[in-house]
């Protein structure tokens, strides 16, 4: 019997990959990083070659002194939003586009304009963006139009790594409703949309259902990756997807946070309402739907702490041996709720939901002679949850939920005990999360590749491998404070749209 699954998270800054046993235990974890590329203003590029040495040394690592042919599968989920450009036999034409590069921003608003905001909305179930793949690929057709004529597919980030594993070019629903190329109410590529952006659909790729078994690892891939030639391929999803599983969010009702370089929230909702105003996505969830809101720099506004202001806590944590955010979370527990009168806007890179405004701009606001770091540090904290949190009540009242019994809580800012306390403050609700929300994203690319393989008897088995180890009670008094403060952030952050834009004017200059 084979015994293992090797899952694979191939997110913003790095792979995250996991061995698990046929019984649902995390053995091993290993993380390989590779690099951002912003060669100027607006663009996030990486090269694929990153993508695959990362994937390839991680198996080797998971692998080491155990027997490969005991792997009964592999499968991944990546982040999403991305336009790579490959020839026929799979090599790239062109860097990587990721989901972070807002060089497309006009071709976005041409999009929108010739489908109609409304019409585009009802397709993709999503606002037209840059960030999403199709802007993207109308931007290669105007300015590099030899890329363009060269282009055999399309493909997202896993699907490059599922290519050079089986030689097979598919994608899922998720990825592809990303791309802003397909329509989620029949799960198809939409021409109306391809129509409009005058994009070819020969160049995309098949759109397979998760779970599906792509193919064979190749003997070329074997030498390379260090899985066994003849290893089973599965299809697996985008990283909202896939940490949505990995939470154990089955569900209608049920809800999580992720915590990662960007952020969302994600609520089972199973209705086909969409939001009015355009902020909240929808999409399918195997056979059911969900709602989604995710912000552009949740971790990565506490990367930015970290790297900008943090220096002192950085130099202590290598003399020490301590962990860079345990010394920073000692610093803003210093400050209390409403952290001193400090807030933070979290925009440092635009914001997505439910503003969905390229040129949004970060802020501290409430700076006194009397702010200490500690204040600043909690700031941080407590903005990036005040910006989910107003995610979380567009879908509650879109959809017409009361009151969510508990919320999940996964991504690395799950393992700082004091922002967890912060969320269930800000919430109002406990927060639940568990040693494995970590790695939730491997975790439900696991579930999808052994349910595939008769391993486990459906995705439901995830309760009983996740279960909960850590619940985190709000207290309410602190969370009538965060009530007040939510409604100043809000108009704080509507309050710093035209000055935003008006120093983004300068900074484009």
């Amino acid at each position: 019997m084979r015994n293992y699954l090797i899952a694979h998270d191939l997110g913003t800054s790095c792979d995250k990959a996991a061995l698990i046993s046929a019984s649902g235990e995390v053995l091993r974890v290993c993380t390989e990083n590779y690099p951002v590329h912003t060669p100027s203003n607006g663009l996030a590029e990486q090269n694929p070659e990153d993508w695959w040495n990362a994937f390839c040394a991680c198996n080797h690592t998971l692998l080491e002194g155990l027997d490969a042919g005991e792997v009964a599968a592999v499968s991944m989920c990546s982040q999403l939003m991305c336009a790579l450009a490959v020839d026929v036999q799979g090599k790239p034409l062109y860097p990587a586009i990721i989901w972070a590069d807002t060089r497309a921003a006009e071709e976005a608003k041409q999009l929108e304009a010739r489908v109609g905001e409304k019409e585009y909305y009802n397709i993709t179930g999503m606002r037209s963006a840059a960030g999403y793949s199709l802007p993207k690929l109308m931007w290669l057709k105007k300015h590099r139009s030899e890329i363009y004529e060269h282009t055999h597919c399309f493909l997202n980030v896993k699907d490059f790594i599922n290519f050079r594993l089986t030689g097979r070019m598919a994608t899922d629903p998720e990825c592809a409703a990303y791309m802003h190329c397909a329509d989620w109410r029949v799960r198809d590529w939409s021409q109306t949309l391809l129509d409009a952006a005058g994009i070819a659909r020969e160049k995309l790729p098949d759109i397979l259902p998760i779970g599906s078994i792509l193919g064979e690892v190749t003997g070329a891939a074997s030498l390379e990756s260090g899985l066994k030639a003849g290893i089973p391929v599965v299809m697996g999803t985008g990283d909202g997807g896939a940490a949505t599983l990995g939470a154990g969010i089955v569900e209608e009702g049920e809800a999580y946070t992720s915590l990662g370089t960007s952020s969302w929230v994600s609520v089972v909702t199973g209705s086909e309402r969409l939001d009015p105003e355009r902020g909240i996505s929808k999409i399918n969830y195997f056979d059911t739907l969900r709602d989604s809101g995710t912000m552009q720099a949740g971790g990565y506004s506490y990367s930015w702490l970290k790297n900008t202001l943090c220096g002192e806590e950085r130099i202590r944590a290598k003399e020490t041996g301590q962990k860079d955010y345990i010394l920073i979370d000692r610093l803003a527990a210093e400050s209390s709720p409403g952290a001193g009168g400090v807030m933070y806007l979290p925009y440092l890179l635009g914001e997505r939901s439910p503003y969905w405004d390229t040129e949004l701009r970060g802020a501290f606001l409430g700076l006194s002679g009397r702010t200490k770091k500690g204040d600043i540090c909690r700031s941080v904290l407590e903005g990036v949850a005040m910006h989910l949190r107003m995610i979380l009540m567009r879908i509650m009242d879109i959809n017409q939920i009361e009151a969510l019994s508990s919320m999940k809580l996964v991504g690395g800012g799950a393992s700082s005990p004091l922002w967890r306390q912060i969320f269930a403050d800000v919430y109002g609700v406990p927060i639940l999360s568990n040693h494995l929300s970590d790695v939730a994203g491997a975790l439900g690319i696991a579930v999808i590749a052994g349910t595939a393989q008769g391993i486990f008897p459906d995705i439901k088995v995830i309760r009983e491998l996740q279960g909960t180890s850590s619940v985190t009670e709000p207290d309410m008094k602190r969370h009538q404070i965060y009530k007040e403060l939510y409604e100043i952030f809000r108009d704080a952050g509507q309050a710093s749209m035209e000055i935003s834009h008006r120093l983004a004017k300068l900074d484009n200059k």
